[in-house]
């Protein structure tokens, strides 16, 4: 086994000879076992700047997913019926006002409806989101962990707000990381001799 195939995925910058010049940078990633992927973002700049942007865009959303998510479960709601309103009007939203970050900054940081003033946490909670999202991309890259990872940070920050909102921790985030990681176990398992190794 290559003995850069022990390395967990990792991004750093190496000092390199190319067109650009003597001074010019790039980026390595080692795929490490359990970690492997048939594409890599970091094959080519263009597909590290695509990705890059797509998981911002992604990442956001799901910030304002993972917001109205933990409102709703605070508050003994489904969170995956019903479309999403103002929780002080009931206005249903349209998908204008569903952008993240920018809705809210066109209108104001208010409802259209009824004048009144969505907390900044929102906005706020869907930039760091997606600030996330890219970082588990730049981290493990397009692997199963990539995605089971993925899955876990989802589940914490979803917890985190609905802690913060009612100070309970539902169960059902412990259920659905559990499930993430045994259904991703065969594709991520490291053997102990593996582990034995990366210590050494």
């Amino acid at each position: 086994m290559d003995g850069q195939q022990l390395w967990r995925p990792v991004l750093r910058l190496q000092r390199t000879d190319s067109p650009d010049g003597p001074d010019s940078y790039r980026f390595l990633h080692f795929a490490g076992v359990g970690d492997r992927t048939m594409m890599s973002i970091y094959e080519y700049k263009p597909f590290l700047i695509f990705f890059v942007a797509v998981a911002a865009v992604f990442g956001a959303v799901m910030g304002s997913f993972l917001n109205c998510a933990a409102w709703r479960i605070a508050h003994g709601e489904s969170f995956l019926k019903g479309r999403s309103r103002c929780p002080e009007c009931g206005h249903i939203l349209t998908p204008l006002e569903l952008i993240p970050v920018l809705s809210w900054v066109i209108q104001g940081g208010k409802c259209r409806s009824c004048g009144k003033k969505i907390p900044v946490r929102y906005p706020l909670t869907e930039l760091a989101f997606a600030c996330i999202t890219v970082a588990c991309l730049l981290r493990f890259d397009l692997t199963v962990l990539c995605l089971r990872n993925y899955i876990f940070l989802c589940c914490l920050f979803c917890l985190s707000l609905v802690d913060l909102e009612s100070f309970i921790i539902p169960d059902e985030f412990h259920i659905i990381s559990i499930a993430a990681w045994l259904v991703t176990l065969p594709f991520t398992f490291i053997s102990p001799l593996d582990t034995g190794l990366r210590i050494l």
